[in-house]
């Protein structure tokens, strides 16, 4: 092998939930078509399946996860209170963002209504952790596992309803965005469109104004 490694050993061996079927040789090195336990396929960097580092589809963690939430109270999960967030933005008319989220008729799919555990193992299956947000992919949709991900709060306010997107050259970013790729502060951006035309205003280099 290229590598210098004969992957093909490894070729239906198993290695805690994951069975290898396949591998794929790429520019930065080995990937392999794996089937965990659960039944689900995909592919998993190779390393990270040989070492250990990756044990599962991501089965094994929600359940050591959901192991937890029971064994200590899932009242007290962290995920609970975004669950009770989400459900107050959505059908609370005395909230304070009432009017963004359920008074604009977004939602929550009715799985996740009905059922807290759906929702707890899709967030921990996508990568939630404490620190990290659900976002809505589409901010006129429902939360649903079709229409959110996992996100940083820096990630997050990029993608807010009330940012300012800008197309300019056939490509469109909001403004905090285009502001640190030219260099300069997105107040300064925010005025320079107010009175100047969007070529000079998004090419200027950063000189007094």
């Amino acid at each position: 092998m290229a590598s210098g490694i004969d992957y093909t050993r490894y070729l239906g061996k198993k290695f805690n939930r994951l069975t290898v079927l396949s591998f794929e040789m790429k520019w930065d090195g080995c990937i392999f078509m794996a089937e965990c336990e659960c039944g689900i396929k995909k592919w998993y960097d190779a390393g990270s399946v040989l070492t250990g580092h990756t044990k599962s589809c991501g089965c094994l963690k929600i359940e050591i996860a959901t192991k937890r939430m029971t064994t200590h109270g899932n009242s007290s999960h962290p995920l609970r209170g975004v669950m009770a967030s989400m459900y107050s933005r959505c059908y609370c008319e005395k909230h304070g963002s009432y009017p963004n989220y359920g008074g604009r008729g977004i939602g929550i799919c009715q799985e996740w209504l009905d059922n807290f555990l759906l929702f707890f193992e899709w967030a921990i299956r996508n990568g939630w952790e404490r620190g990290l947000q659900i976002d809505r992919i589409d901010n006129d949709k429902d939360y649903g596992p079709e229409n959110c991900r996992i996100v940083t709060r820096h990630q997050q306010n990029r993608n807010k309803r009330n940012n300012i997107n800008i197309t300019f050259n056939g490509e469109t970013k909001c403004l905090k965005d285009w502001a640190d790729q030219i260099g300069i502060n997105s107040c300064a951006l925010k005025y320079r469109l107010k009175t100047w035309d969007l070529e000079r205003a998004m090419t200027t280099p950063n000189l007094q104004h």
